[in-house]
């Protein structure tokens, strides 16, 4: 919870620009716990960390499937077969096989999706009549109590993603489905293979930026470790400044980006005996409400308490009121054999960031218009591309809105 406010703040808890405010979070002992954080409203959940082992993106058009790795969840694709062959999946090798991560810059992309291409997510194929993806692939999952279990991924259907999963003997198998309204505004639904249940731990998308929480990293080209550290949300874009003074330290001479690791564990070093803060460094972030807001990072507590202290202040604020994104932002003809069409209304445009992706987190585009306010239109030109399924991301004035593209 917030503790010290440094510099005054405005009454009924509204912040004044430039207020400094201290805080910190608590992942416990071990980094038990997992925490959301929103830049306006402090924690806004503490969740038990090592409760799940898969987590499904629940978004319009998501395909995702990610794996509990920073807790030691780990997952390989079977080489030697597809999901037909399911009850003759054998693991003789496994140790020799290379074990697949989630992305640590994407939330779209999962340890099931690491071979995502096209129309092909990765453990399924998409299918542009049907909308129906059907599953292609079995993979074997250690989970959190260190069993094994042979997991497929059916189908995705009217987005109810159906399940089944098995010891690698067969036995004890189970199929589920977990609907992706039953986890409406969120990112994720969870499953845990360990008591076969379904778990809703994660806050709405739109309450929090950024979370601190333990996950794969990689330290070096090929080097893959377990690191603590903090992750953005959807939307929310974060500018790295190094080298500065953090009290002079100007947003405007910084370029944000939308990966989201860009704070991400290394603002903190261990030198053999404890952990060392970087002292010339500090990130700003741009939240889900469009506000821009500074953070630097003041103590790190390590395993032993899980404690994570930083300063926080509010730099520039967006002023944009909630609008009906369906209305305001339309893309067609979807699916497109090419050119992209972007209606603009309702909004001020001004200053639109639009970038498209593949579903492997890839980026393919990266473009900054300029609007005046009313109805506004421009054109992409995807042509050149593999056909398959894109991502589009428009930010506008504090609105993000994200859009399934089909290329054919």
């Amino acid at each position: 919870m917030k503790k010290i406010l440094l510099l005054s703040l405005v009454s009924l808890g509204i912040f004044s620009l430039n207020a400094q405010v201290s805080d910190n979070v608590s992942l416990e002992p071990g980094y038990a716990q997992q925490s959301f954080y929103s830049f306006q409203n402090g924690e806004v959940a503490n969740v038990p960390a090592r409760d799940w082992d898969l987590a499904f993106a629940v978004g319009f058009g998501a395909t995702g499937v990610r794996i509990n790795d920073g807790y030691g969840v780990q997952v390989y694709k079977y080489p030697n077969g597809d999901i037909s062959n399911w009850s003759e999946i054998d693991s003789t090798g496994l140790s020799t096989w290379t074990p697949d991560y989630n992305s640590e810059l994407t939330w779209s992309t999962g340890a099931f999706d690491q071979t995502a291409e096209g129309f092909d997510v990765g453990w399924g194929d998409y299918n542009v009549i049907t909308h129906v993806t059907t599953g292609t692939d079995v993979f074997i999952v250690q989970t959190l109590d260190m069993s094994w279990k042979k997991v497929a991924i059916e189908s995705l259907t009217n987005g109810d993603y159906i399940f089944k999963y098995a010891d690698l003997d067969g036995s004890n198998e189970s199929t589920h489905t977990l609907s992706k309204s039953d986890y409406t505004g969120k990112n994720f639904g969870y499953f845990s293979l360990v008591t076969e249940t379904e778990i809703d731990r994660e806050p709405a998308s739109d309450s929090w930026d950024i979370t601190f929480t333990k996950y794969i990293g990689e330290l070096a080209p090929g080097v893959i470790y377990g690191v603590t550290g903090t992750l953005s949300n959807y939307g929310v874009s974060t500018a790295q400044a190094d080298g500065v003074d953090v009290t002079t330290a100007n947003y405007m001479d910084y370029s944000f980006e939308g990966e989201m690791n860009v704070i991400g564990y290394d603002w903190k070093s261990f030198n053999g005996m404890q952990f060392v803060l970087t002292p010339d460094l500090t990130y700003f972030v741009n939240d889900v409400n469009g506000n821009v807001y500074q953070i630097t990072f003041t103590n790190f507590e390590g395993s032993s308490s899980g404690v994570i202290e930083f300063e926080t202040t509010l730099l520039m604020t967006s002023g944009i009121t909630d609008v009906d994104k369906s209305s305001a932002i339309k893309a067609f003809p979807n699916p497109t054999q090419g050119t992209l069409q972007l209606e603009f209304t309702s909004v001020n445009t001004a200053n639109t960031l639009l970038t498209i992706t593949d579903l492997a987190g890839r980026l393919i585009l990266n473009e900054q218009v300029v609007f005046s306010a009313g109805t506004s239109n421009h054109t992409l030109d995807l042509a050149g591309n593999t056909a398959g399924i894109y991502i589009l991301t428009i930010v506008s004035e504090g609105i993000v809105s994200t859009e399934k593209i089909v290329l054919q």
